[in-house]
């Protein structure tokens, strides 16, 4: 019995205490239990500021890295003016030309533009005759030529045709068409179709391939830099894939403007 009411009063002290001091019984575990939280509480707070830190530096690392400059070609439009260079084959006056010179047809371009002479030893007359034709429009004049002589520009204004009834000096026509990224010429001499060995390319008298002769010249474009973005690889294949259809239609407008030419010389 002594134990018993030993015990009880026991817990009615701490009862009794826990009034004195304006806590109701569990309170002085529930502060505990909020202190813990408490601290809980602040060490999550500092750790999560611990973590938070170095994701912060990582992300203002990212932002502040420029992105990379890329360079892209523009692609151009197939009416587009081409600036790239003719066959060094074609460039400079073929240094043997001269009145009476090896009979034949001498052609070469410079800055001026492009040039065809006319020529044969002696003084018999021997007619030179062909068409030229263009992919752009072009501007062309007589010089060196005799009254019998003809020159006729085509409807399309990129295209001429000639003939020459020359004696043995020097006939001849200059034109230009700034643009042109293809020049085609179909040769002949007293009405059959020139043999290449009579036909006289450049500063060296180079030979063509074949007659009628047919020169090109790539379409180049100016190159533009971009700050603001940096192409993806699906990107890049389109725009691949862009310029190569574009080449493609190129190829197969120069194709037929070949042909009506080869049409308008047989007609």
């Amino acid at each position: 019995m002594r134990a018993k009411f030993t015990l009880t009063l026991t817990a009615a002290a701490a009862a009794a205490t826990s009034i004195l001091f304006g806590l109701v019984p569990g309170a002085a575990a529930q502060t505990t239990t909020s202190s813990t939280t408490t601290s809980t509480t602040s060490t999550t707070s500092t750790s999560t500021t611990l973590v938070d830190l170095p994701t912060s530096t990582t992300t203002s690392t990212t932002s502040t890295t420029a992105p990379p400059t890329t360079t892209t070609t523009t692609a151009m439009p197939s009416n587009a003016c081409a600036t790239g260079a003719w066959p060094a084959a074609v460039v400079g006056q073929t240094a043997s030309f001269r009145a009476g010179a090896a009979s034949g047809v001498y052609l070469w371009h410079d800055r001026k533009g492009w040039h065809l002479r006319v020529t044969h030893p002696g003084s018999n007359k021997v007619t030179f005759s062909g068409v030229v034709r263009s992919n752009r429009p072009i501007r062309d004049h007589a010089v060196k030529n005799e009254k019998n002589d003809k020159l006729r520009g085509g409807r399309d204004r990129r295209s001429f045709s000639f003939v020459f009834r020359n004696y043995g000096k020097i006939d001849g026509v200059d034109w230009r068409s700034p643009c042109a990224s293809s020049m085609w010429l179909d040769l002949s001499r007293d009405g059959a179709r020139m043999a290449v060995a009579d036909i006289y390319l450049g500063a060296q008298g180079a030979h063509p391939d074949a007659n009628p002769v047919y020169l090109t010249r790539p379409l180049t474009s100016p190159t533009t830099t971009s700050t603001t973005s940096t192409t993806t690889a699906k990107q890049g294949r389109k725009a691949a894939e862009r310029e190569r259809r574009r080449q493609e239609q190129e190829r197969k407008r120069q194709e037929r403007e070949r042909a009506q030419a080869e049409r308008d010389a047989r007609e």
